[in-house]
């Protein structure tokens, strides 16, 4: 997987390492970013939308030979794992705090990419694309 930084939205673009097709929507999905200690981002969740497909957006995902290790798809809602903790920190405290994601939709309902916003109510992500 590929982490960008969007300096027009001040986000974070996640995509496949190889990107294929041609995004034909966005859709938000609401969920949540867990946030680790120093504004580190550990993962996040995109929770059920009516009339969109979870399991069909992130076939291409699940069916990658690295992606498949970091992302999950169960009772519905999707988790993408994005760091651990430190080795010396297993026991780190992780928050979970609300969010809204775009997500880049091609022609077949396949997930693109999605954008996690560095900031919002209650979090800011300071790594992996700012200071640590």
């Amino acid at each position: 997987m590929r982490l960008s930084y969007q300096a027009d939205d001040n986000s974070l673009r996640l995509t496949l390492d190889r990107e294929t097709g041609v995004a034909q929507r966005q859709v938000t999905l609401d969920g949540y970013v867990d946030m680790g200690v120093g504004g580190r981002i550990v993962g996040i969740e995109a929770l059920p939308q009516d009339g969109f497909d979870l399991a069909t957006a992130l076939g291409p995902w699940l069916k990658d030979d690295t992606a498949s290790d970091y992302v999950s798809l169960e009772g519905g809602s999707a988790y993408i794992e994005m760091s651990v903790p430190e080795e010396a920190d297993v026991r780190e405290q992780i928050r979970a705090v609300p969010a809204a994601f775009a997500a880049e939709i091609d022609d077949a309902g396949r997930l693109l990419a999605i954008s996690i916003p560095r900031h919002g109510n209650g979090y800011e992500i300071s790594y992996p694309s700012g200071n640590q």
